[in-house]
């Protein structure tokens, strides 16, 4: 940016003024739109296409069976994955 005679750099402007970069906005946008998504009732059109492009597990596949260690389950999970299974 030229100012007044000045050749003022983008990252300057960015660190006196305290704003976010654009990529950090559009990174927050996009995250709070996925939440939002990711609420939607099941019927809803947008969820189905988010399921389409993320595999999003139940409130059931997210709680760990009661005394398990859950590195385990996801190790064995992940294995299963691997190998077809």
């Amino acid at each position: 940016m030229y100012a007044g005679g000045l050749i003022v750099f983008n990252a300057e402007v960015l660190q006196r003024s305290g704003l976010s970069t654009i990529g950090d906005i559009l990174h927050h946008r996009r995250l709070s739109l996925f939440g939002h998504v990711a609420r939607l009732d099941p019927r809803v059109p947008a969820h189905d296409a988010l399921r389409l492009t993320v595999e999003v597990p139940t409130k059931a596949e997210r709680q760990w069976p009661h005394g398990e260690d859950h590195r385990v389950v996801l190790a064995t999970s992940i294995a299963q994955q691997g190998s077809g299974g």
